[in-house]
């Protein structure tokens, strides 16, 4: 068998459709074994801590008394 031969037996081979399937299944193979041996879960972000740290941010100044309220609250009821 010469050369030319060779080549020629090879690339019928090569053209038939079960090597065409057979080589897109090895290759889809290699591709989902590789990225599950490389996948790193991710760590899930922290939602609760944002939440807990906007809170405090938010501070309601109070109302400016009224006169007549200023001395009740402080316990001088002077009006008696």
């Amino acid at each position: 068998m010469s050369l030319i031969e060779k080549i020629k037996l090879g690339l019928l081979v090569v053209q038939q459709k079960e090597v065409i399937v057979a080589l897109a299944v090895v290759i889809i193979f290699i591709a989902l074994a590789n990225y599950v041996i490389k996948y790193r879960k991710k760590p899930p972000k922290p939602v609760s801590q944002k939440k807990a740290a906007a809170a405090p941010k938010k501070e309601e100044k109070p109302a400016a008394p009224v006169a007549g309220e200023a001395n009740a609250a402080e316990g001088n009821n002077d009006s008696q």
